[in-house]
């Protein structure tokens, strides 16, 4: 089986469907733990820039970069518009260890293996990413989806560009991102798992398009 074909969510997609997005007190919590994470994209790629071993990687990182800027701002948006404040959500250890994570792996083994916590959440964005956001559309209107329309539209386009880079990558190199992506499967669960147990603790309020 090919590395592209092992770069799969597939096991996911029933678990995602069974999640309660229509719940605004999952989506909140989603949008808030969303938040804490992205809030490290710039700060991750720039670690990679410093770890970086030639400098058309480190070019790759400053523009990706750029791009990511400003993304957990549109999460915090969005929880806006849902007249929710952050403070009232704090975040998860399992979003801690999300990303927490990606600093030690690109500090123990260098950049390389850091573009599979970026495919994992990309491919989840461009195979997932519709029905996710056509739920939430639908229970709160596109005004408090803007974080996700935004990832649906652009990361189908990443993903190509991550495969391509991929591809130049030794085999070691792409053993390790094949492992990080695959760990990164399991912690991005476990942070939907504990978003999911918010529902369990505050009163259900399906219907609130804003």
């Amino acid at each position: 089986m090919s590395l592209e074909n092992q770069l799969s969510l597939d096991g996911l997609e029933g678990y995602l469907q069974q999640l309660s997005w229509r719940n605004r007190n999952f989506y909140r919590s989603w949008l808030a733990q969303t938040y804490y994470y992205t809030s490290h994209s710039t700060r991750l790629l720039e670690f990679c820039e410093f770890y970086a071993s030639d400098a058309e990687a480190a070019q790759r990182y400053r523009e990706h970069r750029q791009e990511e800027n400003g993304h957990e701002r549109i999460a915090l948006s969005d929880l806006r518009r849902l007249d929710a404040d952050i403070v009232h959500y704090g975040e998860q250890l399992s979003t801690r260890t999300f990303y927490w994570e990606q600093y030690e792996v690109i500090r123990k083994y260098g950049d390389r293996p850091f573009l599979g916590y970026v495919l994992m959440l990309e491919i989840l964005a461009r195979d997932h990413g519709p029905y996710i956001f056509n739920e939430v559309r639908a229970a709160y209107g596109d005004r408090s989806a803007n974080f996700l329309k935004i990832h649906v539209e652009e990361d189908v386009d990443h993903v190509n560009s991550a495969i391509r880079l991929l591809e130049t990558f030794t085999d070691s190199e792409k053993s390790k991102v094949l492992e990080n992506f695959n760990w990164s499967i399991n912690a991005y669960k476990a942070i939907l798992d504990e978003c999911r147990s918010s529902i369990k603790e505050a009163p259900n309020e399906n219907l609130a398009a804003v």
